[in-house]
Parts: structure tokens; C-alpha cells; sequence
């Protein structure tokens, strides 16, 4: 957990590359802990960071409960 948060709050938020390595051996419910406590603010890096994210959350949708995780995620990050 600790290096994802290292990784994944870096500059630019979170390259693609790094979202998808992270999530790939991380729990859904892990990653997306990791994902809200870094989430960046400012709307440019927030825009960044929704950008990279979508596309690496994609192969995440397998199952009811990961898409409605997903959903959460991306509608109210702060809420989750």
C-alpha cells in the first residue's frame, strides 16, 4: 500500500502505466483506497487523473459489485 500511495501521487497524476501495474495485483477494494487518498485537486490534475484512470478501471468491470465500486468512485471520489 505504501508504494502505491508513493507512485501513484506523483507528478503527472499518476501516469497510466503506473495505475494499471498497481491495479493489476491489488485488491479492487485496495487499489481504489489508494487511488481516493491521493486523488489529486485542482481541475487540470484532476482531469489528468480521471483521464488515466478511466482507461486502466475499464478492465476492472467484471462483476456487479466492482462496477457499482467503480460508478462511486469516478461520480463522488471523496464520498467513497
Amino acid at each position: 500500500m505504501r508504494l502505491a500511495r508513493h507512485y501513484l501521487a506523483g507528478q503527472p497524476h499518476a501516469q497510466s502505466r503506473y495505475l494499471d501495474a498497481f491495479a493489476s495485483f491489488m485488491s479492487l477494494k485496495n487499489f481504489t483506497k489508494v487511488v481516493l487518498e491521493v486523488w489529486p485537486s485542482g481541475e487540470s490534475n484532476e482531469g489528468l487523473f480521471r483521464y488515466n484512470l478511466s482507461g486502466v478501471m475499464r478492465k476492472y468491470e467484471t462483476s456487479d459489485e466492482n462496477k457499482r465500486l467503480i460508478e462511486l468512485l469516478f461520480s463522488s471520489p471523496h464520498q467513497v
